[in-house]
């Protein structure tokens, strides 16, 4: 069964997202609605996986994930996507949710 995450439409006139190219776009969406992303907006995430689903070549995915890490928006490390402010666009107000986040950071690994 699939995961749904809502996009709040406001992403569009986001000054940062409206400054990158098409591929950049294209590769910030994917990463916030593939299907491996989690509540928590961290998780494991092989560049191959990205390649093949994305159709963006390792190395233009390498430049693009360098430029969201310049930016402090999305860092990947050792096969990990940290989406930095992820968090902060879901229902806090929701114990289930704040559970799910929690759960979901303790499997995450240490470094």
């Amino acid at each position: 069964m699939g995961k749904y995450r809502y996009i709040n439409t406001k992403l569009w006139s986001d000054s940062w997202l409206s400054n990158l190219d098409p591929i950049e776009k294209l590769l910030f969406l994917y990463l916030l609605t593939n299907e491996r992303t989690t509540i928590a907006g961290i998780y494991e995430l092989p560049l191959k996986h990205m390649a093949v689903e994305t159709g963006i070549e390792k190395e233009m995915l390498e430049k693009i994930l360098e430029r969201f890490k310049k930016d402090n928006k999305v860092f990947y490390y050792q096969g990990w996507i940290y989406i930095k402010n992820f968090q902060k666009h879901q229902d806090l107000s929701s114990s289930k949710i704040r559970k799910g986040i929690e759960v979901i950071l303790l499997q995450i690994p240490p470094e």
